[in-house]
């Protein structure tokens, strides 16, 4: 490995290898990403990677939708077989949330989003699969769906190869160091590398990597969950990707007939590495029941078992994307606060703009700066259908 870079990328999950890539197509020199395991190893490569635009804030829904290009034109921007299924997306509220769906979906529309309010008789139309008495309506995606996560990792760390950038798998990024407030390399499990930029995108881990420059960083580690549950033998060939304010989770079908159920981990002080846990059966059955509410074949499903990881939440649950006007050199890509897969091309370009050219070109990074919780300016949801961390995977 080169005891020189010109940036180096820090974490091997998907925004780590979206910036790399978007870095290396900008020409930013010597661009050198550290993965501690193997690409994907932690919250991307277990993560739901749903694909939507549908966010209640417009500040995500323009990273969305500037993402949503990316995996719509993967194999023009970034080459070889796609990693993305565009096999439509719901958002279902119930009765007393339609009022509210419906002017988010307005502001969507006003964005240039590609979405519409349907009823429950139009969703029970588009996907025969559903039970559809409780739902008031949905926000309806064609062009939502979902992701291959470790295909998405590894042909984002494939095209950044490609275009120069060296990924180093196996190694780890153990210090930033820092000397007259500018970044001068990074420590790590194979020696220093000098190097002008930093891009902190190390994820639950992105704090604890800061703490010995003096820096705190608003990011804690959570823990989050998927199971996964094993069509029945009539089941049918497809159906959509939702995320259920009703039940209170998201769910979506995945390669070889099976259904990927999310769902919060009941312990949240659990440190990344600190001890060994394992997804229970009891809870991939309770998450079975819940979603069979919506879709009733899968009360003939086969749970077939869980993934964990942890990702980095911020106090307000939204990314940071900054500039750390304390020490220049370096960038933060951190805080995805469990939604960060969709958004990661969005992420990656603007963090490589930031590092080329001093500012995003497509996007107004202001309302993702550090400052904001300091300044008590958090990203605010303009409505609220209640979230998954917010309801709770209800097990019925």
């Amino acid at each position: 490995m080169a005891e020189h870079a010109d940036v180096v990328v820090i974490g091997g999950g998907i925004v780590g290898v979206a910036t790399a890539w978007a870095l290396a197509e900008r020409h930013a020199g010597r661009v050198l990403l550290l993965e501690r395991n193997a690409l994907g190893a932690g919250a991307s490569g277990k993560s739901g990677a749903l694909v939507r635009v549908h966010y209640t804030n417009p500040h995500d829904s323009k990273l969305a939708l500037l993402s949503l290009d990316v995996w719509r034109q993967w194999s023009e921007r970034v080459g070889g077989p796609s990693p993305f299924s565009a096999v439509g997306f719901a958002q279902v509220v119930g009765p007393e949330l339609v009022g509210a769906l419906e002017r988010n979906t307005e502001r969507l529309r006003e964005q240039g989003a590609e979405t519409r309010v349907i009823s429950a008789a139009e969703l029970r139309a588009l996907d025969p699969a559903a039970r559809v008495e409780d739902v008031g309506a949905a926000a309806y995606e064609p062009h939502g769906g979902y992701c291959d996560a470790l295909a998405a990792v590894r042909g984002f760390a494939r095209r950044a190869r490609q275009l120069g950038a060296v990924v180093a798998e196996g190694v780890e990024a153990r210090a930033i160091l820092a000397d007259g407030g500018r970044v001068r390399g990074v420590r790590t499990s194979v020696g220093d590398v000098a190097c002008g930029a930093v891009v902190n995108a190390a994820g639950a881990w992105s704090a604890a990597l800061l703490q010995p420059l003096g820096i705190a960083l608003p990011v804690r580690p959570k823990p989050i969950m998927t199971h996964f549950l094993a069509w029945p033998d009539d089941a049918p060939r497809q159906h959509l990707v939702y995320i259920d304010a009703i039940l209170g989770t998201y769910f979506r079908p995945d390669e070889g007939r099976y259904t990927l159920v999310g769902a919060p981990w009941p312990k949240t002080d659990i440190e990344p590495d600190a001890e060994p846990f394992t997804v229970e059966a009891e809870a991939t059955e309770a998450a079975r029941r819940t979603v069979a509410r919506r879709l009733p074949f899968l009360e003939r499903a086969t749970p077939s078992g869980g993934r964990h990881a942890f990702d980095g939440y911020s106090d307000d649950w939204h990314a940071i994307l900054d500039r750390d006007a304390g020490l220049d050199g370096l960038y933060l890509a951190t805080g995805m606060s469990g939604t960060g897969f969709k958004i990661a091309p969005a992420v990656g370009m603007a963090l490589a703009d930031l590092v080329t050219a001093g500012a995003a070109r497509d996007l107004d990074l202001r309302p993702f700066r550090l400052a904001r919780f300091a300044e008590h300016d958090p990203i605010r949801s303009e409505v609220d259908y209640g979230t998954l961390s917010q309801v709770g995977l209800r097990l019925t």
